[in-house]
């Protein structure tokens, strides 16, 4: 048997031994341990409705733009090529709701040109030109002229024509002066007609007689032959040609001045 330990500090011993007597003897008096805190109970949650979001809006469609035109390119001309045709500009088109203080003024009407001096033409009434009053006396031809009564209107125009030529034809101007205009008919007497002339102091009679009886005209250029009258007839045809009026006017140049 093992020897029992010695005993060392009995005083030591007993205090401890009386205060586990006493605290055993006592449970109530000892306070307990503090428990561990319990773990906070959760809070239920309360979910809040989310509001389900819009759908996106469509975003407007950008404007549309113009396509672009491709920049042409133009080729230099060369031998063996065909130019293509030259696109006309297109008229421009007038603005219907334009308002009337902005409406295009209407353009005044051209004015007609000028008539120019040209004899009258067959059918129409036409005068002779009067004399200047400084003509010289040579220079004046005293002229008579007959006609028929179809051949009215084309006596008129050769007597106008006649006269403008005068003056333009040759170097020295002639003024014919018109003394006599009678009408004449198959009835007429080429002799009465010749009088009728020299009381006028005619220097040549011109007749545009076309339906004049032909012996009659015969008898008349016989009359003039004599009294030393100029006489020459002229049918409407010819009556505006140029050739006509030298072949009467160079005649007259041998015939003697007014006066």
């Amino acid at each position: 048997m093992a020897d029992e330990p010695k005993k060392e500090h009995p005083e030591e011993i007993e205090a401890i031994l009386s205060d586990l007597d006493a605290i055993l003897a006592k449970p109530s008096d000892v306070q307990s341990a503090p428990k561990p805190a319990e773990p906070a109970k959760e809070l239920p949650k309360i979910e809040a409705p989310v509001p389900k979001p819009e759908p996106p809006k469509a975003a407007p469609a950008p404007p549309a733009t113009p396509a672009k035109t491709p920049p042409s390119i133009e080729l230099a001309p060369r031998e063996g090529m065909i130019k293509p045709p030259e696109k006309k500009p297109e008229p421009s088109k007038p603005a219907s709701s334009a308002p009337a203080s902005m409406a295009a003024p209407t353009p005044a009407p051209a004015p007609a040109p000028a008539a120019a001096s040209v004899p009258a033409p067959l059918g129409a009434p036409a005068k002779t030109e009067a004399l200047p009053a400084d003509a010289p006396k040579e220079q004046i031809r005293r002229v008579a002229y007959i006609y028929t009564s179809p051949c009215s209107e084309a006596k008129t125009a050769f007597a106008v024509f006649l006269t403008q030529a005068a003056r333009t034809i040759s170097k020295k101007p002639l003024f014919l002066r018109e003394v006599l205009s009678h009408e004449v008919s198959s009835a007429s007497d080429p002799n009465a007609v010749l009088q009728k002339a020299l009381q006028a102091k005619a220097a040549a009679i011109l007749a545009v007689v076309e339906d004049w009886p032909a012996a009659k005209v015969d008898e008349l250029s016989e009359a003039c032959v004599r009294a030393n009258v100029l006489f020459r007839t002229v049918t409407p045809a010819d009556a505006q040609k140029k050739s006509t009026a030298v072949d009467i006017i160079v005649d007259m140049m041998l015939l003697p001045g007014e006066g």
